[in-house]
């Protein structure tokens, strides 16, 4: 079994498909391997140190050289016949029992403790570390965005310490993603192609790019307010000064169809007076309504004078 991450790094530009034209390529991982065949028992788990260069020259075909380098922990099951040597013990004491002068064995009823003795002498248990390489090119045809068909030649320094000789290996393969290309490596023409203006539009609101245009179209906006005041200021009429003693009294009309008199001024009604007798010579001043005030006596007429300008009524 094997489990490898592998991490591609592009560089340059991408095709419509986001194929990058030329990447970096680094992976690792582990391949846990076990080989069980009776006398020959091997377990192995090598860790994976791989890098590798992808060119594609065009988007249907991608060429990878790629180079390997593995370090392992080994641990050999070794299982070889057991020898009996002739020492101090004999068959029997090993719980054989053997007829015709020692040529066949007519029973077997071995302790449990020469069967202990014959595994320890027969099994051996070797673990050691090793480092291996493996390199190779990768031939890839890119049927379409989601099919690939592979070919993959692999050259694998097989012994210990590099020191036996290598194995070629070949192999064709057919790869097909059960996912999609990632909408963040193609192009937004592609990558907006099946999503609704919604969908487009929110996102662009959590965009730098929608950010910056917002604070562009701020800045526009207030340097055109500001132009406008400017220029409503220049256009405006110049106002006169304000005297800081106040406004001044108006002076009351002047007539001047001759001479020098001063035309009155209109005065209040009097709204408790009667109304005024026709203006003749024999005209007599109206008494007035309250008892307080005096009545002026009878007399001739006066001299008609010019009138003074009267005071504003209460």
């Amino acid at each position: 079994g094997s489990a490898t991450a592998v991490y591609s790094f592009p560089l340059g530009q991408r095709f419509d498909n986001g194929l990058p034209r030329v990447a970096l390529t680094f992976y690792g991982g582990g391949v846990p391997t076990a080989v069980l065949n009776g006398e020959y028992n091997y377990f192995t788990i090598p860790l994976v140190l791989g890098f590798g260069v992808s060119f594609s020259p065009i988007r249907h075909i991608t060429i990878t050289p790629w180079f390997e380098l593995s370090p392992s922990l080994n641990v050999d099951t070794v299982i070889h016949p057991f020898v009996y040597e002739k020492d101090d013990t004999t068959l029997g004491d090993w719980g054989i029992k053997t007829e015709d002068e020692g040529d066949h064995i007519s029973n077997i009823d071995m302790p449990d403790a020469r069967v202990a003795d014959i595994v320890n002498a027969s099994v051996d248990l070797d673990i050691s570390v090793t480092v291996r390489m493996r390199g190779g090119l990768a031939l890839v045809a890119n049927l379409g965005d989601r099919v690939d068909l592979q070919l993959n030649a692999t050259v694998v320094q097989m012994g210990m310490k590099f020191s036996q000789k290598p194995a070629m290996l070949v192999g064709v393969g057919l790869a097909i993603a059960w996912d999609d290309p990632p909408p963040a490596v193609l192009p937004a023409a592609k990558r907006l192609d099946a999503e609704n203006c919604t969908s487009v539009e929110k996102r662009f609101f959590t965009c730098p790019g929608y950010r910056a245009l917002e604070a562009r179209i701020r800045e526009e906006v207030l340097a055109e307010q500001a132009e406008a005041a400017e220029a409503a200021a220049e256009s405006a009429p110049e106002e006169s000064p304000v005297s800081d003693e106040g406004p001044k009294p108006v002076s009351p009309p002047v007539s001047f169809s001759g001479g020098n008199d001063v035309a009155p001024a209109p005065v209040s009604p009097n709204l408790d007076a009667e109304a005024a007798p026709e203006a003749n010579g024999d005209a007599q001043p109206t008494p007035p309504k309250s008892p307080d005030a005096p009545v002026a006596p009878e007399g001739p007429a006066p001299a008609p004078q010019a009138a003074a300008p009267a005071a504003d009524a209460p």
